[in-house]
C-alpha cells in the first residue's frame, strides 16, 4: 500500500487490531498507530511480572506478524515513589529507563508536574515571538494580535486540560509569554503603553490562564454533554442529589497533595457552580461565547505588570 493513501492507515489499524487480545486483568493498552503503551498500576510485583507477561506476549505477537519492535525506541516511564523498579526486558535484554519521555507532543516525566514539557513551549513560545517581530512590519495591532493567536497562542495551549499548571512560577512563566509580545506590540505600533490587562482588553484578549479554564470547563462540558469520546463515567461520577444550580453535579473525589490539581478535581467545584443557563447551552459556539463574556463565572483573577 502507497504511504500517504487513504486507505492505508486504515488496513494497518486492522492489521494491528487483535495485538490487544488475550491480555492478563489489570493491563492497560493504548494504541495510536505504530505506537503501542501498556501499564498497570501496582502495589505488588504480582502485577509487575503481568505486564512482563504482556510485553512477552507483544513480542511474540510482533514476531508473528513480522513487525519488528523497535528495541532503541522502547522505554519505561517509572510512575510513583514506592515503585519497585522491575527490570523489564525484551528477548532478555533489560529495555532503558527514562525520567521524561514525549509521547504525542507531550513530554512526560516521572513526578507528572511537566515543568520539563512548560519549558519547551515557552522557549517556542518566545521564539515564535521574536520572529513575528521581525517579520511583521504593519502599524496595525489588530493584525499582531491575530498572528500571535494563529502562530504563538496554539503552541502553548495544546493539550492543556492534561498539563494545566498549578503553581504560581509555572503560571506566570507561561503567561510571560504573552505579556512580552503585547508590550513588543505596543512598541512596534507605537502605542501608548498600558498595563497588561489594559492591553489585554485593547486587543480583544484574554489572559492564557483564564483561557486554559476556559478550555477545561469546555472539555468538561463537551464530555457530560456525550460531545467527546470520552465518556463520563469513565472520570466523573454524578450526584444524585438536587441541586439549585443545575442537575449535572459532579460529585467530590478524594483530594490529596498528589491528585489536587487533575482534571476532574480542579473542574468540580466550578463546573457545579455554573449557572443553569450556561449547563443547558447546546451550541459550543454559544458555550465559548458566554465564558469570554462572563469571566467570572471561573474564578480566575488576573494582574497586570
Amino acid at each position: 500500500m502507497p504511504q500517504g493513501s487513504p486507505l492505508g492507515p486504515v488496513l494497518f489499524i486492522i492489521y494491528l487490531n487483535d495485538i490487544c487480545k488475550g491480555l492478563p486483568n489489570g493491563v492497560e493498552i493504548k494504541l495510536y498507530a505504530d505506537d503501542v503503551k501498556i501499564w498497570v498500576v501496582h502495589k505488588n510485583d504480582e502485577n509487575v511480572i503481568k505486564l512482563q507477561n504482556t510485553l512477552n506476549k507483544i513480542v511474540s505477537w510482533s514476531n508473528t506478524w513480522r513487525i519488528p519492535i523497535n528495541f532503541d525506541k522502547t522505554y519505561v516511564l517509572y510512575l510513583g515513589k514506592w515503585n519497585s523498579y522491575y527490570n523489564y526486558t525484551i528477548n532478555l535484554e533489560n529495555l532503558k529507563s527514562v525520567k521524561t519521555i514525549k509521547d504525542l507532543g507531550l513530554v512526560y516525566d516521572n513526578k507528572l508536574n511537566f515543568s520539563s514539557y512548560i519549558n519547551q513551549i515557552v522557549k517556542i513560545g518566545y521564539y515564535k515571538s521574536l520572529q513575528l517581530c521581525r517579520i511583521l512590519k504593519c502599524k496595525n495591532p489588530h493584525i499582531w494580535a491575530r498572528a500571535f493567536k494563529i502562530y504563538v497562542r496554539p503552541n502553548l495551549e495544546y493539550a492543556s486540560q492534561i498539563w494545566n499548571p498549578y503553581y504560581k512560577n509555572q503560571i506566570d512563566k507561561i503567561e510571560a509569554v504573552q505579556k512580552f509580545f503585547t508590550r513588543r506590540l505596543f512598541t512596534k505600533c507605537r502605542l501608548t503603553y498600558k498595563p497588561y490587562v489594559e492591553r489585554l482588553n485593547y486587543l480583544n484578549l484574554q489572559s492564557l490562564q483564564m483561557r486554559r479554564k476556559n478550555i477545561d470547563i469546555i472539555t468538561v462540558f463537551k464530555i457530560c454533554k456525550g460531545l467527546s469520546n470520552v465518556h463520563s463515567s469513565d472520570i466523573f461520577e454524578f450526584s444524585e442529589r438536587r441541586s439549585r444550580k443545575h442537575q449535572l453535579q459532579i460529585k467530590h473525589q478524594h483530594q490529596s497533595n498528589i491528585n489536587r490539581n487533575s482534571f476532574t478535581i480542579r473542574n468540580t467545584n466550578i463546573w457545579n457552580n455554573l449557572p443553569s443557563e450556561i449547563i443547558n447551552i447546546s451550541n459550543i459556539k454559544h458555550l465559548k461565547r458566554s465564558l469570554y463574556r462572563n469571566p467570572e463565572l471561573l474564578e480566575i483573577r488576573t494582574r497586570g505588570h
